[in-house]
C-alpha cells in the first residue's frame, strides 16, 4: 500500500456477496490482511487503516471522527446498506461506532464484528490506572517492538507506522463510552489470553452486553490476542467468522429474491411509502375467517364516521385474541423483511358500505421519530381502488412536520388545516391494490381512505411496527382543545389492552409539552413535495435572498469590500492625473467594477473548490462542498467568462489583456495541483500578492492611462510606486490570513509559510520589514499624487494627525499592524486603503467636475458598510470628546444626568446589624471572605474582570488554552445585583459604589450598553446588545440612577413575535436614527461578529433579562408567554444561545419572577421540580457555579427544602483560601461555547447564595424557645385526644359501610342501566347529580366515584371524595396520587391540598407535609384546623421555633371567633 493511499484497503475486493469490511488496531495499520486469503472466496473484504499512520496528515482524536470519516469511505465502495462491520482490538469499537452513526442515518446493519477488543473502562480509578500505563513511553514502546515483531500485518512487508497514531488507539478504551446499540454482534476471544494477566482484565467479551441489547454471540479462536490472527489460528477465525458473516446476510438474500419488492426502503426514505406482496391466499382466508368469527363488538365504532377499529373496543378479550392473530400471520413477514423490527399492535378495520372518505391525518406517535422511525402496515383483505375504500396517501408528506401526535387523531392532525386542504385537494394519490398486498408507510405519512360505494364490507388489517432497539411511547392529549401533550414511555402490550382517552397514569412520563399546530406557507409546502404549484398558487421568488446567497456562494464578503475599493484608488488616482473625461470614465469604471467582481469571485470559488477535503479535514464550512462536481466546473468557466464579457463591450489594449490573462493564471495556479502554490511556503505568500493585488493595480493603471488623448508621463512612476505599494499590502494581508488561520491550517495538513516558520517569526518579518516598506511606499506614492492633487496630500496629513491622536486613548492592541488574532478592527493602514483614499480621490473628482457626483453616490452606496466600519476606529477618540463635553456640561449642573443621587440612597437605607466585619458562624465567615475578595479584585476603574478561555501558539503547531482578561461591564452588573442581598454592609457600599461609577462611563448616547468596554480593542466590532442595556439599566435604577430612557429603543428592537432581538440593530426609524448617532449599522460591524452569531439572535435569557428591565406589562406579554411555553415544553436547552447551561436560564427567569413578573409562577413547580432533580448526592448541583444559580433559583421561586442544607455546604467546602470560588465559563463568544467566566462572577453567585440562605438559617437562634413551644403544645393535648375519638368513631363506621358495600355489590347491573337512562333522559349534570346522592349514601363504594368521572372527569369534588375514600380504606399511595394528579389541574383548591397534607403527614412525609399545609393556609388563612396540622407537623419535623408561630396562629383564630 503506498503511503499516500486512502483508509480504505481493497484486500480482496472481488466477490459476489456483500462486503465485509475491518477496522484496524490501535497500532492504525494492522487489518488481519490473512483474513482475506481464508475467508469465504465469494465475501469482498475490505480493511480500514488510519488517517495519518504515515504521518503527513494529523491523525483523528476521537472515535467519533474516525467513525464519521471509515462511514464516508466504505459507501464509496457500498453507498447504502444493509452493511457487514467488523474490527481488530480497539478497531471493533470503532466499529460499533460506525454501527451506531449509520444507524442513526437510517442504515441498516446486519451484524458488528469484534476481533479481541478491549472492554470499555467504567471506573474512574480503573480508566486512571489504565491511562498511567499506556502513557508509559517505555511501556508503550516495548508494546510496539512486540506489535511490529510478531502482528500479523507487519510480517507482509512495507508498513506504515506512526507512534502518534498508536498513542491514541491504545487509549480508547479509557476514553470512549459505547453507546447502547441494539442490533447484532459476534464476539471473536483468543483462547489463550488468560497467560497475560493485563489482557485477561482487560478483553471480557462479557462486559459488553452492559451496552447491548442483544445478546452477543461469542466465538473462541486459539492463539493468543496477537496469533489468533497468524498461522494456522488465522484459518479457524476464518472460518467461523465466513459463517457467521453467512447467517447475517441470510435475510438480506431472500430480500433479493423477492423480485416484487425492489429498492422499497428507498422508497420509504424518499417517497414515505412503498406496495409489497404481503399475503397469500391461504393467509388471507384465515384472516377473514377470524373476522367473521368474531364479529366487531356495537362499541368498535371511532370518532371518523363510519369507520370501526378492533382496538376502539373496551372488549380486552376479543382485542387480545384480534391482536394474536395478527401476529400470528404477520410476525415472520416483519421478522424476514424488517429483522430489527417488532410488532407494536395489530388489528381489524372494517368500512361498511356507502361510508365517506376519511380525510387525511397522521398516525399517532409511538416512538421517538427524531431518533427511530415507525411503520405502518395496511393490508386489505379484498382488492380495493376509488370505489372500494382503497388508501390514499401525499407522497413525501412524512418529510413535513414529526411533532408528537396524540393517540386517536383522525379528526385531523398537527398540521394546518389551510395545509391539509391543499394537499387534499392538489397531492392525493389513490393507491388501488389487490387483496394481499401491502401499503407500508412512514407513521408521519399523512394518509386517509376513499370512500366505498360498493355493496361488499371493506375489511383490512392494519399493523403498526417500530424498531426492536426503540422505546414505546404513548403520547396522551387530555381533549382536542388541550394545550398540554403528554408523552409516557408504555411496555410492548400497551396497545393490545388501551382504553382511549385514558391517561396512562401507572406508566412514567418522559416528557410534557405544548400542543403546536404546524404552519407554513403553501410555497413552501409545494417546494417540499417537489411538484409543480397547483393552479392559483404563486411561489415568491424572494429575489433578495437569492442574491445574498449567491454573493456568499462567492465569498463576497471576504473580498468586496476590502480589495476592490483600492484598485478602484488606482483607477480615480489615474482619472485626476491624465485628466480623463466623465463619461470615458464612468463607462471604464463599471466595466472595471463587474470584471473585477467576477475575476474575484473566480478566484475564491476555484480556491474553496481545491480546498474541500481539507476544509473537512479542519472541519470547516466549504459551500462548494454542497454542489455536485458538474456544477462546480459549470460555475467557475462561467464567473471565468464574466470577468471578460465588460472589456469586449469597452474595448481594451493587448498589454491590459495579458495582465488579466496572468491574473486568472496566477489565481488558478495558486489552489489547483499540481503546483498549488499556497502551501509552497513563501512562494505561495508571494503568488498570492502578485493574483490579488500587484498585477490587478498594474491592470487597472494601464487600462485607465490608456484612456488618455496624451498619457501623463510622469504616471509610470506612480503606476509603478503603485504596483509596488500593493504587492506588500497583499503581502502583509496573505500572512496575516495564515496567522489567523494558522489553527485550521495545522489541523488541515496545509504547509503554508506561517505553519512552517511559527506565529512569530511570520509577525516579525511584518513589523520590521514589510510593514515600514510598505508605509515609505504610501508615503512615497501620496506625494506623487499631490504633485496634480494638492489635497490629496492635505487628506493624507490630517489623516496620520488624527491616528496619532486616536492612538493614544484607543486601546493599545487595537493599532497592532500585525495581530496576532483577528478581531473586528481591521490592521492598521487598511482602512486608509479600503475607504478613506478612494473616497478623498472621487471627492477631489467631483470638485473639479461636477459630472462625477453621480459616481461619488454610487461608491458610497456600493462600499457604504465598509466607510462605516471604518469610521468606527476612530470611536476611542469620540468618545473621549463626548465625556470631556459631558463633564463639562454636568460640572454646570446642580444634578448631573447619570451621577449617584446619595440623598436618594440615604433615604432608602434601613438601619439594620451588619455582621460582615464580625461574624458569628462559618456560613457568616464565609460570607465576609468572599466579600473581601470581591473587594480587593475590583479593579481600579470599579470594574470585575471577565475573563476569555482561548488557545495560544506557545511554538510552531503547539497551542495551549489560557485565561485572559476581556474587559466588559456584563460581569460587573451581575456581581453588583448578587451584592445587592448585602447593601446594607459597608463593604459593599464601597464596592458597589465603584461599580456604579464604572458602568456609567461605559454608556453611550440613549442610555446604550455594548458587552465589551471602552477599553477592549474589540470595542468598535460589536454594537449595543440587550442582555448588557437591561442588566445595567436595571441596577442603576435599582439604586435610583437617573440615566436616559432607553425604553422605546429596545421594544422597537423586537421580531414579528414580540420576542427582543439580542444585538441592537437598525430595525425601525427609531433605531436607524440611533444607529447613525453611534456609528452602529449593522453591517459596519465586523464580519467575524457575524461569523459567531446571527444579526436576528433570539435568546431566552437575554428576553428574561429584558422581561427583569421592563417588567410585567402589555408590550411584554408575548415574551412572558414564550418564556412559559419554552419550560413547559422543556425546550430551556434549545433556545438560550449563548449560555452554557439550563441552570442560566433558570436563574434568569426566576430573578424576574422574584422582582415582580408574578405570571411566571404558573411554572414555579416545573422550574422547582427540575431543578431537584438535577441535585446530586453530595448536594450539589455540578459544579460551584451551577450549585450557586440552582440556590437562587429556589429562594427566587421561594421554595425551601431540607436538601438546601446540602447544597450550602458544599459551597462552603469547595470556597478557596482567599475567599473565592473557582473560575468557571458561564457564558459563550459564541452559541453552545462556553468560554466567558472569571472567579468574581463565581464568587459573586455564590455569594448571592450565601447571603439569603443566611436569612433563612434562623433556626439556631431560636432554641431558646423551646420550653416556651412545649407550654403552648401542651395547651392542644386535649383536642389530640378529642381528634383520637373521632378516628375511633370513623373505624366504627367504617366497619357498618362494609357492610353496606356487599349490598351495593349486588345492584351494580341495577345502577348501570340506571345511569344510562339518566344519562340519556337528564343529561350528563341529571346522572352526575344521581351519582352525588350514591356517594353520599355509599362513601366507601369505589366504583362510584370511577363511574361517576367517566361522565364527569373533571369534577374536583368527586376526586376529593375519591381520594378520601382511598385513605380511608387504607390505600395512601393510592389517595396521594391522587390528590396530586387532580391538583395538576385544579392548584388553587384549598381542600385539595389540606386532604393531601394529611394523608402525607400519615405517611411522615413531613417536607412534603409542610409544603402542602403551607400552599392550604396561602389559599385560606384563617382555617384554625390547618394551622394546627401544620404547627404539629413543624414541630414532629424538629422546626420549633416555626411550630410556636403556627400554634400562636390557631389561638388568634379560636380567640377571634
Amino acid at each position: 500500500m503506498v503511503p499516500d493511499a486512502k483508509s480504505l484497503v481493497p484486500i480482496k475486493p472481488s466477490g459476489c456477496k456483500r462486503p465485509f469490511f475491518y477496522v484496524h488496531g490501535a497500532d492504525g495499520h494492522t487489518v488481519d490482511s490473512l483474513i482475506g486469503k481464508y475467508i469465504d472466496p465469494d465475501r469482498p473484504f475490505y480493511g480500514l487503516r488510519a488517517v495519518g499512520r504515515d504521518g503527513k496528515e494529523p491523525p483523528h482524536t476521537s472515535v467519533e471522527a474516525m467513525a464519521a470519516y471509515y462511514v464516508q469511505e466504505i459507501q464509496t465502495v457500498q453507498p447504502k446498506g444493509p452493511y457487514l462491520l467488523g474490527g481488530r482490538c480497539t478497531g471493533g469499537t470503532i466499529a460499533l461506532e460506525m454501527a451506531y452513526q449509520l444507524k442513526k442515518k437510517r442504515q441498516d446493519v446486519l451484524l458488528v464484528v469484534m476481533v479481541d477488543s478491549p472492554r470499555p473502562l467504567v471506573a474512574e480509578a480503573e480508566k486512571a490506572e489504565y491511562l498511567r500505563i499506556a502513557a508509559c513511553e517505555e511501556t508503550r514502546k516495548k508494546w510496539m517492538e512486540t506489535l511490529i515483531k510478531i502482528g500479523s500485518d507487519f510480517s507482509q512487508g512495507k508498513f506504515d507506522f506512526n507512534p502518534e497514531v498508536f498513542k491514541y488507539g491504545i487509549q480508547i478504551p479509557a476514553i470512549y463510552t459505547p453507546h447502547i446499540y441494539g442490533g447484532e454482534i459476534a464476539y471473536f476471544v483468543a483462547q489463550d489470553n488468560g497467560r497475560n494477566g493485563f489482557l485477561s482484565n482487560l478483553i471480557k467479551p462479557q462486559a459488553w452486553n452492559n451496552f447491548v441489547r442483544k445478546e452477543i454471540l461469542i466465538n473462541e479462536v486459539p492463539g493468543d490476542h496477537l496469533s489468533m490472527t497468524k498461522e494456522p489460528n488465522i484459518k479457524v477465525l476464518a472460518f467461523k467468522l465466513s459463517s457467521c458473516l453467512d447467517k447475517a446476510g441470510l435475510i438480506t438474500k431472500q430480500h433479493n429474491q423477492d423480485k416484487n419488492q425492489p429498492n422499497f426502503k428507498e422508497d420509504l426514505e424518499e417517497k414515505g411509502y412503498t406496495i409489497l406482496s404481503f399475503l397469500n391466499q391461504q393467509e388471507i382466508q384465515h384472516l377473514i375467517k377470524v373476522y367473521q368469527g368474531n364479529p366487531f363488538p356495537e362499541d368498535a365504532v371511532t370518532e371518523s364516521p363510519y369507520l370501526y377499529r378492533s382496538d376502539s373496543s373496551l372488549d380486552r378479550q376479543y382485542r387480545h385474541q384480534v391482536t394474536q392473530e395478527v401476529k400470528k400471520i404477520f410476525s415472520s413477514k416483519v421478522e424476514r423483511i424488517f429483522s430489527d423490527y417488532k410488532i407494536v399492535s395489530g388489528i381489524f378495520i372494517y368500512k361498511p358500505q356507502n361510508s365517506p372518505s376519511i380525510a387525511l391525518h397522521q398516525d399517532p406517535s409511538i416512538v421517538d421519530e427524531a431518533l427511530h422511525q415507525s411503520l405502518t402496515i395496511w393490508c386489505p383483505l379484498i382488492d380495493v381502488d376509488e370505489q372500494r375504500g382503497c388508501l390514499q396517501i401525499v407522497e413525501k408528506s412524512h418529510l413535513i412536520t414529526s411533532s408528537p401526535r396524540p393517540y386517536f387523531v383522525y379528526t385531523g392532525s398537527n398540521c394546518d388545516l389551510q395545509l391539509v386542504s391543499l394537499m387534499q385537494q392538489h397531492y392525493l394519490t389513490s393507491l388501488s391494490i389487490h387483496a394481499g398486498q401491502a401499503v407500508i408507510f412512514d407513521g408521519r405519512l399523512f394518509h386517509g381512505s376513499a370512500p366505498n360505494q360498493l355493496t361488499n364490507e371493506r375489511i383490512s388489517v392494519y399493523c403498526q411496527i417500530v424498531p426492536k432497539d426503540s422505546a414505546i411511547n404513548f403520547v396522551y392529549r387530555d381533549s382536542k382543545t388541550s394545550h398540554k401533550v403528554e408523552i409516557f414511555e408504555v411496555d410492548d402490550d400497551f396497545y393490545e389492552g388501551y382504553v382511549k382517552e385514558q391517561r396512562p397514569d401507572k406508566f412514567k412520563q418522559v416528557r410534557v409539552l405544548n400542543h403546536k399546530t404546524y404552519t407554513s406557507s403553501q410555497e413552501e409546502l409545494v417546494r417540499l413535495l417537489e411538484e409543480k404549484p397547483p393552479k392559483g398558487i404563486q411561489e415568491n421568488p424572494e429575489r433578495n435572498k437569492k442574491i445574498r446567497s449567491l454573493f456568499n456562494l462567492f465569498r463576497g464578503q471576504d473580498w468586496w469590500f476590502y480589495k476592490i475599493p483600492p484598485l478602484l484608488a488606482i483607477a480615480y488616482a489615474e482619472i485626476l492625473i491624465q485628466n480623463i473625461s466623465p463619461h470615458t470614465a464612468a463607462t471604464t469604471l463599471l466595466a472595471l467594477i463587474a470584471s473585477m467582481f467576477f475575476v474575484a469571485a473566480y478566484g475564491h470559488v476555484v480556491n474553496d473548490i481545491f480546498d474541500i477535503e481539507v476544509d473537512r479535514r479542519a472541519d470547516k464550512a466549504n459551500r462548494m462542498g454542497l454542489l455536485p462536481i458538474s456544477q462546480r466546473i459549470l460555475l467557475s468557466l462561467s464567473l471565468a467568462v464574466a470577468g471578460l464579457v465588460p472589456w469586449f463591450f469597452t474595448g481594451f489594449s493587448t498589454q491590459s489583456a495579458l495582465l488579466l490573462a496572468g491574473i486568472y493564471t496566477l489565481l488558478t495556479i495558486y489552489s489547483a495541483p499540481p503546483l498549488r502554490l499556497k502551501e509552497k511556503g513563501l512562494l505561495g505568500v508571494i503568488t498570492d500578492a502578485t493574483a490579488v493585488h500587484a498585477v490587478p493595480t498594474l491592470f487597472v493603471a494601464t487600462v485607465f492611462s490608456q484612456l488618455a488623448n496624451s498619457p501623463e508621463p510622469r504616471s509610470i512612476t506612480i503606476v509603478n510606486v503603485a504596483t509596488l505599494w500593493a504587492f506588500l499590502v497583499g503581502i502583509r494581508g496573505i500572512v496575516l490570513h495564515q496567522i489567523w488561520d494558522r489553527e485550521n491550517d495545522v489541523t488541515a495538513g496545509i504547509n503554508t509559510w506561517v505553519v512552517k516558520v511559527g506565529t512569530e517569526v511570520a509577525r516579525a518579518r511584518l513589523l520590521f520589514l514589510i510593514f515600514p516598506c510598505e508605509m515609505l511606499l504610501l508615503c512615497l506614492l501620496m506625494f506623487l499624487v499631490s504633485q496634480f492633487a494638492p489635497f490629496s496630500g492635505v487628506f493624507f496629513i490630517l489623516y496620520i494627525v488624527l491616528r496619532a491622536i486616536n492612538t493614544k486613548v484607543a486601546p493599545p492592541n487595537a493599532l497592532d499592524p500585525a495581530p496576532i488574532r483577528q478581531v473586528g478592527v481591521p490592521a492598521i493602514a487598511h482602512d486608509f486603503y479600503e475607504a478613506w483614499l478612494p473616497l478623498a480621490l472621487l471627492v477631489l473628482l467631483s470638485v473639479r467636475e461636477t459630472e462625477f457626483i453621480p459616481l461619488l453616490a454610487l461608491h458610497i452606496v456600493l462600499f457604504y458598510p465598509a466607510i462605516v466600519k471604518r469610521s468606527v476606529e476612530f470611536n476611542p477618540l469620540l468618545l473621549t470628546v463626548r465625556k470631556a463635553i459631558t463633564t463639562l456640561i454636568s460640572s454646570m449642573r446642580h444634578q448631573p444626568v447619570g451621577k449617584i443621587d446619595s440623598w436618594q440612597l440615604a433615604k432608602t437605607e434601613v438601619p439594620t446589624e451588619t455582621f460582615t466585619e464580625s461574624p458569628s458562624n462559618d456560613l457568616e465567615r464565609s460570607i465576609a471572605r468572599s466579600v473581601d475578595f470581591l473587594a480587593s479584585s475590583q479593579l481600579n476603574d470599579g470594574e470585575f474582570k471577565t475573563e476569555i478561555h482561548q488557545s495560544r501558539e506557545m511554538h510552531p503547531g503547539e497551542f495551549v488554552k489560557e485565561w485572559v482578561f476581556d474587559s466588559s461591564p456584563f460581569a460587573t452588573s451581575l456581581v453588583l445585583y448578587s451584592l445587592s442581598f448585602l447593601k446594607h454592609e459597608s463593604k459593599v457600599k464601597q464596592i458597589t459604589e465603584r461599580g456604579l461609577k464604572f458602568l456609567l462611563g461605559e454608556m453611550e448616547f440613549n442610555g446604550l450598553w455594548r458587552y465589551w468596554s471602552s477599553k477592549n480593542p474589540q470595542h468598535q466590532m460589536i454594537p449595543p446588545d440587550l442582555d448588557d442595556i437591561c442588566c445595567i439599566s436595571y441596577i442603576l435604577r435599582m439604586h435610583n440612577i437617573s440615566y436616559p430612557s432607553n425604553t422605546k429603543v429596545l421594544l422597537a428592537n423586537r421580531n414579528q413575535q414580540g420576542m427582543f432581538y439580542t444585538w441592537l440593530l437598525p430595525r425601525s426609524l427609531k433605531t436607524i436614527f440611533l444607529n447613525l448617532k453611534t456609528s452602529g449599522k449593522a453591517l459596519s460591524y465586523s464580519n467575524e461578529l457575524w461569523k459567531l452569531t446571527n444579526k436576528d439572535d433570539v435568546c431566552c435569557v437575554v428576553n428574561a433579562n429584558a422581561l427583569l428591565y421592563l417588567g410585567e406589562n402589555q408590550q411584554t406579554q408575548v415574551i412572558i408567554n414564550h418564556l412559559i411555553n419554552t419550560v413547559l415544553e422543556g425546550n430551556e436547552d434549545s433556545c438560550t444561545a449563548f449560555y452554557a447551561h439550563r441552570f442560566s436560564f433558570y436563574y434568569m427567569l426566576s430573578r424576574a419572577y422574584f422582582n415582580g413578573v408574578h405570571s411566571l409562577g404558573v411554572v414555579k413547580t416545573d422550574l422547582t421540580n427540575r431543578v431537584l432533580s438535577l441535585q446530586k448526592a453530595d448536594g450539589s448541583f455540578g459544579n460551584e457555579l451551577l450549585t450557586a444559580l440552582a440556590i437562587c433559583t429556589l429562594l427566587n421561586l421561594n421554595y425551601y427544602t431540607p436538601s438546601l442544607e446540602n447544597a450550602v455546604d458544599f459551597l462552603l467546602k469547595t470556597q478557596q483560601p482567599d475567599g473565592a470560588w473557582q473560575r468557571i465559563p458561564m457564558y459563550g463568544g459564541q452559541p453552545d461555547k462556553p468560554n466567558f467566566g472569571s472567579a468574581e462572577l463565581t464568587t459573586a453567585f455564590c455569594l448571592e447564595a450565601l447571603a439569603r440562605y443566611r436569612l433563612l438559617d434562623g433556626v439556631g437562634k431560636l432554641q431558646h424557645n423551646r420550653t416556651e413551644l412545649k407550654q403552648v403544645q401542651a395547651q392542644f393535648q386535649q383536642t389530640e385526644q378529642e381528634l383520637t375519638q373521632v378516628q375511633s368513631q370513623l373505624h366504627t363506621i367504617q366497619t357498618e359501610l362494609a357492610q353496606v358495600q356487599s349490598e351495593l355489590q349486588t345492584s351494580k347491573t341495577e345502577l348501570a342501566r340506571l345511569r344510562s337512562y339518566l344519562h340519556q333522559t337528564q343529561g350528563a349534570s341529571g346522572a352526575i347529580d344521581y351519582y352525588r346522592h350514591a356517594i353520599a349514601t355509599h362513601p366507601d363504594d369505589l366504583s362510584l366515584y370511577n363511574q361517576a368521572l367517566e361522565i364527569c372527569p373533571n369534577d374536583v369534588q368527586i376526586h376529593l371524595q375519591l381520594g378520601n375514600a382511598l385513605v380511608r380504606q387504607g390505600q395512601i399511595t393510592e389517595a396521594i396520587d391522587r390528590y396530586q394528579t387532580v391538583l395538576q389541574f385544579h392548584p388553587d383548591h384549598f381542600e385539595l391540598h389540606f386532604e393531601l397534607a394529611k394523608t402525607l403527614e400519615k405517611e411522615k412525609r413531613w417536607d412534603e407535609a409542610i409544603a402542602a399545609y403551607q400552599r392550604a393556609i396561602e389559599l385560606n388563612p384563617n382555617h384554625s384546623l390547618a394551622h394546627q396540622h401544620l404547627g404539629n407537623a413543624l414541630a414532629e419535623h424538629g422546626q420549633l421555633h416555626e411550630a410556636s408561630i403556627a400554634y400562636r396562629r390557631v389561638l388568634q383564630l379560636q380567640a377571634s371567633h
